[in-house]
């Protein structure tokens, strides 16, 4: 009897054990994926709140999602309408070009606010450029127009502060025999101020401007000799606050030749806006080509006075300083062959070859931004009728040509055309 009373109760204490021991593992598994799910939901929030936007209902983007205006780099042109760019070559449809202009400028000249808030263009009106336009690219529409039905806009220039722009407008009474004319115009109220006006400069055609402190308008201009085949060229600045003329002319005069306003006559600043080299003189007048025979002059800013002659080139198209060198487009004389060089100051003479196209193609336009505090070369080329941008790392470009290499560029948009400047 005592053995059969024994049995049951030894038996009921392992069931016992194993019911608590089960309760407390589960209740552990509880406790632990509990604590791994909160801790998962503090460490990726951002997790959860991108996945309630992929739903069923979510429509594919037709477009390129919108830049913000911190990343933009330039804008450009292709399919007719003008896009932004950012530095990885994302890219977002600004304006309907087509719908604007009845004609498209083959080059158009396109400038961006230094605040990137507008992209300001030349239009085309009755056949000529004299129309200009100004693009509000948060909004995407046109805010504002200016036509000057009896001149051509030869260039135009942003205020420091981008509320404001000035325009340059050359009226053309017949053959080199132009009547200048310098237009401020404030983007909020829409006023025109025109502080160069009516002047009586001897047929002087404006060929550059640039607007580079509160201070000061500087822009650059070709003068005819009446009746004869002289040219001077000079660079001049206005105050703003009385309208008053300076200038620093060429020491010498300069026989006719009918491309001497597209590369003579220009000026170019450096970074820090303290030096301007601009074109001085023509070595040998017999030889008209893109050689060595130009002297270019530094200026020193903001004083306005001329400094030593020290390059002997002519500056490349699309000039950008760079630290101590100049990169810009080199144009063989009676060719279409050009080539992206870098031109060294003051040793004019180490001038290295960046990117070569060949007879089949031409380089069109250059633009020099920073991505991340390094320099970027976006660059508008054409080949075989095809047109693109394409951007390269200045410093990685520089460091392989120097050894006879290539550099892959960083990315490349296909079919567009007409870079800002």
């Amino acid at each position: 009897m005592d053995s059969q009373i024994d049995v049951p109760k030894q038996s009921r204490k392992p069931k016992l054990k194993f019911w608590i021991i089960l309760f407390i593992v589960l209740l552990l598994i509880e406790i632990v994926v509990s604590s791994f799910l909160f801790l998962q939901n503090r460490q990726s929030p951002k997790l959860f709140d991108i996945r309630k936007f992929f739903t069923k209902n979510t429509p594919t983007p037709t477009e390129t999602p919108t830049i913000s205006f911190g990343d933009m780099a330039f804008t450009f042109i292709k399919d007719g309408a003008m896009y932004k760019a950012d530095y990885n070559g994302t890219t977002d449809k600004i304006f309907d070009m087509q719908a604007e202009e009845s004609k498209m400028p083959q080059d158009l000249l396109m400038k961006l606010s230094p605040d990137k808030n507008y992209a300001a263009y030349v239009g085309i009106n009755d056949g000529k450029a004299s129309a200009i336009k100004i693009i509000d690219i948060s909004q995407k529409k046109k805010v504002l127009q200016k036509v000057y039905d009896t001149g051509n806009i030869a260039d135009f220039a942003w205020s420091p502060d981008s509320k404001k722009f000035v325009v340059a407008v050359n009226v053309t009474n017949g053959q080199k025999n132009f009547t200048p004319f310098l237009y401020v115009i404030d983007l909020s109220n829409k006023t025109e101020d025109p502080i160069l006006k009516n002047k009586k400069s001897g047929n002087t055609e404006i060929t550059q401007t640039g607007w580079l402190d509160e201070q000061y308008i500087y822009y650059s201009a070709v003068m005819y000799g009446g009746g004869t085949e002289e040219q001077f060229t000079a660079v001049f600045r206005i105050a703003l606050n009385d309208k008053r003329r300076e200038y620093i002319d060429n020491d010498s005069k300069i026989s006719e030749y009918p491309d001497i306003s597209a590369f003579t006559s220009g000026f170019l600043v450096s970074q820090d806006k303290k030096t301007m080299l601009a074109f001085e003189e023509m070595k040998n007048a017999s030889e008209r080509s893109r050689g060595d025979n130009y002297t270019l002059t530094t200026i020193s800013l903001p004083e306005f006075v001329r400094q030593t002659n020290f390059l002997n080139a002519v500056l490349p198209k699309d000039a950008q300083w760079y630290d101590n060198s100049i990169v810009g487009i080199k144009e063989s004389d009676g060719s279409k062959d050009s080539s992206i060089v870098l031109l060294s100051i003051p040793q004019e003479k180490s001038t290295l070859s960046l990117l070569d196209i060949g007879p089949r193609g031409s380089f069109h336009s250059i633009q020099l931004v920073k991505k991340n505090g390094q320099p970027v070369l976006v660059v508008w080329s054409e080949l075989d009728g095809k047109q693109t941008i394409t951007a390269y790392d200045l410093n990685q470009l520089i460091a392989k040509r120097k050894i006879s290499q290539t550099s892959d560029p960083l990315w490349q948009i296909a079919d567009a055309s007409s870079l800002n400047q």
